[in-house]
């Protein structure tokens, strides 16, 4: 895997919201987060997909939240005293994401970061804009039109 300059790399210098899902790290583009919230409260919604948790009233506006460990295929887990939600601007609407823990903001160096990885047919990452290296760890830079599309195409879906 060679690395590239990316549209990641120019939309945020680099920088990215890095965060913590089963024991990996995952990252998400600086400018697409809006704010970090401690876990809270979560109203489940009748039939919603397993992923969907349900709503949070946060300042007056209802946000869906969404499991990245159950939509991304990863073993749940209960939430623990590190796990706080990620409100992220997807496309105009707020949508929240629950993840394991916070672990910061990191900036990627553009010689470290692949453009969207090719790992053969049989490996789907979609869902992934790219791999970044970070010393000798690797963070999955998620492409959340992706990953929240996929998910509101799988809700009216099932709605129908």
């Amino acid at each position: 895997m060679e690395a590239t300059n990316s549209q990641m790399q120019l939309g945020s210098g680099g920088k990215i919201l890095t965060v913590l899902l089963g024991g990996h790290a995952y990252g998400i583009e600086l400018l697409d987060s809006k704010e970090v919230i401690a876990m809270m409260a979560v109203e489940p919604i009748p039939q919603a997909p397993p992923y969907l948790l349900g709503m949070i009233n946060l300042r007056g506006r209802l946000i869906p939240v969404m499991d990245l460990r159950i939509k991304l295929g990863i073993t749940p887990s209960p939430p623990t005293p590190e796990s706080c939600i990620i409100i992220v601007d997807q496309k105009g609407r707020l949508l929240g994401a629950l993840v394991d823990a916070l672990i910061g903001v990191t900036t990627l160096e553009p010689g470290n970061y692949v453009d969207h990885p090719n790992l053969g047919e049989q490996v789907h990452v979609d869902f992934l804009k790219g791999i970044g290296k970070q010393q000798n760890d690797l963070i999955y830079i998620l492409d959340l039109d992706k990953v929240f599309s996929q998910s509101m195409e799988l809700e009216t879906q099932e709605a129908l």
